[in-house]
C-alpha cells in the first residue's frame, strides 16, 4: 500500500489539475482591456500545486502514520467550511461569516479574543471587497 505521503502528493497534484481544467475556466472571466488577465495568478498557483504535489508523490520523506482522531477533526473542519460556503450562497456573507468564524475558531480550540474576531474579521473583509474594491459578495 502506498504511504500517506505519496497519497497526499497525488491528491495535491489532482487538486491543481482540477483547478486548472475545471474551476479556473468556469469561475474566472477574461477581460480584454487588462494588462494582466484575472486567470494569471490562479493558473500559476494551480501549476505550482501540481508540481509540488507530483514532487511530493515521487520523493516522499519520512512516514506519516494515520491518526483517526486527527482525520475526524479534519473532516469536521471541512464540514464546517462546506456548510458555511453553502449558507453564504443562500443567506449572504455578512449574516453567515460571524458564525462561521466562531465555529472554525471553536473547532480549532482557539479561545482568545474570539469575540473581537467574530465581529471584526467579516466586517473588515466585507468593507475591503464591497467598499474599496467594488466587488460584490454573495
Amino acid at each position: 500500500m502506498p504511504s500517506l505521503n505519496r497519497l497526499t502528493g497525488v491528491a495535491c497534484a489532482l487538486a491543481g489539475l482540477c483547478l486548472l481544467l475545471v474551476v479556473i475556466p468556469d469561475q474566472v472571466e477574461a477581460i480584454e482591456d487588462s494588462g494582466v488577465q484575472p486567470a494569471t495568478v490562479p493558473t500559476a498557483v494551480a501549476w505550482v500545486l501540481m508540481a509540488a504535489g507530483a514532487f511530493h508523490a515521487l520523493f516522499p520523506t519520512g512516514d506519516t502514520p494515520f491518526d483517526g482522531p486527527e482525520a475526524l477533526r479534519a473532516g469536521l473542519f471541512l464540514a464546517i467550511v462546506g456548510g458555511g460556503v453553502y449558507l453564504m450562497s443562500e443567506i449572504g456573507f455578512l449574516y453567515v461569516a460571524p458564525g462561521l468564524v466562531l465555529a472554525i475558531m471553536l473547532a480549532m480550540g482557539e479561545r482568545r479574543w474570539f469575540v473581537l474576531w467574530i465581529a471584526a474579521l467579516p466586517v473588515g473583509i466585507w468593507a475591503i471587497l464591497e467598499l474599496w474594491l467594488n466587488r460584490p459578495l454573495p
